[in-house]
């Protein structure tokens, strides 16, 4: 993306509990990060209801 010229965003999390799947747990982490990406994607995608 990058050599392209492309705009990207990336966030890494370092030592989630869980590991690559920490995202599908109920910790505050897990919460937070899809809450993060709720947002971003509703940037892009401007849907009726954006989830909160």
């Amino acid at each position: 993306l990058k050599a392209e010229g492309k705009k990207f965003e990336y966030k890494i999390y370092e030592n989630a509990p869980g590991g690559h799947y920490f995202n599908r747990t109920d910790t505050k982490l897990a919460k937070d990060s899809r809450r993060e990406i709720y947002r971003f994607l509703a940037g892009y995608l401007h849907p009726a209801h954006p989830a909160d």
